[in-house]
């Protein structure tokens, strides 16, 4: 399974490397820090990662709806911000998305979240907490290993309407190819018989000079 961790980092760094830990043993886990090359686009990378997630795990904490000082609005409502993003592609891509509590991290309520991010405050959160960690990322890895079925059954879909397009083109091309060789024949028995013609008016020609 592909795991997305989405996270604010001066919210929950801390919680989201413990989380990456114990999913990495089981599953291929992408966090912007360990997952993003040097130099390279972070913008492209984490819309190739969506493209492959099967699961997204949004780490909500204390701090996830925090102001940005220049707006006093929740840093969610600024369009470049990459928590937004990532969970708006993920959304947007039918995704399956976790919210989990850590921290004293509460839901947010769809007021208080933009438009495009609404339909996270009605999804069902799970807790981590420390005083019970083992339990509860027991419950998170089991959230994640029910849809690995969904997922291989999406993809192997994907791949048999890949097949199927495959096969119709093959299909068409071989259609295509024997009617030009049947327009080729044709057009080639008609310069036959015109060429046998064109010779038997010769030789009759040369026949009666």
């Amino acid at each position: 399974m592909n795991v997305f961790l989405n996270y604010r980092r001066d919210d929950t760094l801390g919680w989201t490397g413990r989380i990456a830990d114990r999913l990495g043993q089981d599953h291929r886990v992408f966090r912007d820090v360990t997952s993003i090359a040097k130099g390279a686009s972070i913008e492209d990378s984490i819309k190739r990662a969506l493209r492959r997630t099967d699961v997204l795990l949004v780490i909500i904490g204390k701090d996830w709806l925090v102001e940005n000082p220049s707006t006093n609005r929740p840093r969610l409502f600024d369009e470049a911000d990459y928590v937004r993003r990532e969970v708006e592609l993920a959304l947007g891509k039918k995704v399956p998305v976790l919210p989990v509590l850590v921290e004293s991290g509460k839901m947010p309520k769809a007021s208080t979240l933009p438009e495009s991010l609404v339909p996270l405050a009605d999804i069902n959160a799970i807790p981590l907490r420390d005083d019970s960690f083992s339990d509860d990322i027991t419950k998170l890895l089991a959230f994640i290993e029910g849809h690995q079925g969904i997922a291989k059954r999406q993809r192997w879909r994907v791949r048999a309407l890949q097949l199927t397009v495959a096969v119709s083109l093959l299909a068409f091309l071989a259609v295509w190819t024997g009617i030009l060789d049947i327009l080729n024949l044709q057009f080639y028995s008609r310069l036959s018989t015109t060429a046998l013609g064109n010779m038997a008016r010769f030789g009759s020609s040369s026949e009666n000079v």
